[in-house]
């Protein structure tokens, strides 16, 4: 499943997340995340964690990285499109399907006041009815903008706002509309109105739920709180210690 490779990005191990004891782990969930023990399990797997217990702080700096990709989708779902305003930022990324085939899984605990975002598929990028992958997106936005501005793209917020103006001007003068996948800008049509209407979370069958919600199984979740993650191999233990 590409969902598996996917939920497997890199993040910082210094900054964001931390290894921690058992007893940390316990009277953290006991504390905060007493919510995240009823409804759905939520999983997440990694290659880079180090420990069975872990906790993890989005908010630490670097931000998420996406995975075998650069980072324009996700910027623009977190920082610039105006449908995605009000939904969690995508930062800590799992899945409701029980991936436990390996020692790299672990159960998500998230703080109680969080919001879950929902995928409408198993990944975000069969979610959106546009015939793309998120390579594929972020590649096609990349070299159209190096066809039409002829220079680099700057992957941050601040260079990717700028970016979508030039993009406009540069339209706009050579009378020509976007394509992506099967989904074209219509006659001139704004960029972020575009990219709007193209990835807009509610109009695609995104919801939000709370945490300790039934969600449908082998969906994509994610969220921006803090969390502890357990391994699978010492669930059952941690669970009954609860």
């Amino acid at each position: 499943m590409r969902f598996k490779q996917y939920i497997n990005e890199g993040w910082n191990e210094g900054t964001r997340s931390k290894s921690v004891s058992k007893e940390w782990a316990l009277e953290w969930v006991r504390k905060n995340a007493r919510k995240a023990l009823k409804g759905t399990p939520i999983w997440r797997d990694s290659y880079t964690f180090k420990g069975d217990y872990r906790y993890t702080d989005p908010k630490k700096s670097p931000g998420r990285v996406s995975a075998n990709t650069s980072n324009i989708y996700t910027i623009l779902f977190n920082e610039i499109l105006p449908s995605w305003k009000g939904w969690p930022k995508r930062e800590v990324i799992c899945s409701t399907d029980d991936i436990s085939d390996n020692y790299r899984t672990y159960k998500v605990f998230f703080k109680d006041n969080a919001k879950i975002g929902v995928c409408p598929s198993t990944d975000i990028w069969d979610s959106f009815d546009i015939g793309l992958l998120s390579n594929q997106f972020n590649v096609k936005f990349e070299n159209l903008y190096k066809e039409l501005v002829n220079k680099g793209l700057d992957i941050t917020e601040k260079g990717l706002r700028k970016a979508l103006k030039e993009i406009d001007d540069k339209l706009e003068q050579q009378d020509r509309n976007v394509i992506f996948g099967n989904m074209t800008s219509a006659t001139g049509e704004k960029m972020i109105d575009f990219l709007d209407r193209t990835f807009n979370p509610k109009s695609n069958g995104f919801r939000q739920v709370k945490v300790g919600s039934m969600i449908t199984s082998d969906r994509e979740v994610w969220s921006d709180k803090n969390c502890v993650l357990v391994n699978v191999k010492v669930i059952d233990e941690f669970l009954n210690a609860i």
